[in-house]
């Protein structure tokens, strides 16, 4: 049976010296940012697909005004994507919940710090951070996103206990499978 362990137990010793270090303290940070990679991955092929396919479907038509039609394809696939990455840790399609396909992959599941199972509202609070990858395209808010997107990474990175910002504003932690035999419970 797979043992779960979180990522405090699995980081190696920290202080202010091997926080200035160039090792990562927290040994998972390669496992997480893999996750969040597929994870994106995911919901741009999910606007590519509305936007691409639906706004092509839509433009390709021949008749006159689906220009606006063509702009909504392109709201419609922002606002899926968007959909996902905030609920992409409690999707009701999942085999399991309390991860996204991106943790899934990599061994990796959330839990609440006080052992309540995961919901939509802790997966909303946990990834609302991430509506600063948008923000990056806009001047006036460039800076401020760059900087929320830096401490997240940075918190990943090197912070011993894991535990980025969304994790702390939706009282989560992250557990990582030790091995990877299959178990019973599918994990």
């Amino acid at each position: 049976m797979a043992q779960w362990v979180s990522v405090a137990s699995a980081a190696a010793p920290a202080g202010l010296a091997a926080f200035l270090s160039l090792r990562t303290v927290n040994r998972g940070s390669a496992r997480r940012f893999r996750a969040a990679f597929i994870d994106l991955a995911i919901a741009g092929a999910l606007f590519a697909l509305v936007w691409g396919g639906v706004g092509m479907l839509l433009g390709a038509s021949g008749v006159p005004g689906l220009a606006l039609e063509v702009d909504f394809a392109w709201v419609l696939g922002v606002a899926l994507a968007g959909m996902f990455l905030l609920l992409r840790d409690d999707l009701p399609l999942q085999a399991s919940s309390s991860r996204s396909p991106g943790k899934a992959h990599q061994h990796i599941r959330l839990q609440r710090r006080d052992g309540s199972p995961m919901n939509p509202l802790t997966s909303v609070l946990r990834n609302l951070t991430l509506l600063a990858l948008p923000l990056l395209w806009l001047d006036w808010a460039a800076p401020l996103a760059a900087a929320v997107l830096l401490v997240e990474v940075v918190l990943i990175w090197r912070d011993r206990s894991g535990r980025r910002l969304g994790d702390r504003l939706a009282g989560t932690r992250i557990l990582f499978r030790r091995h990877h035999a299959p178990t019973p419970d599918g994990f």
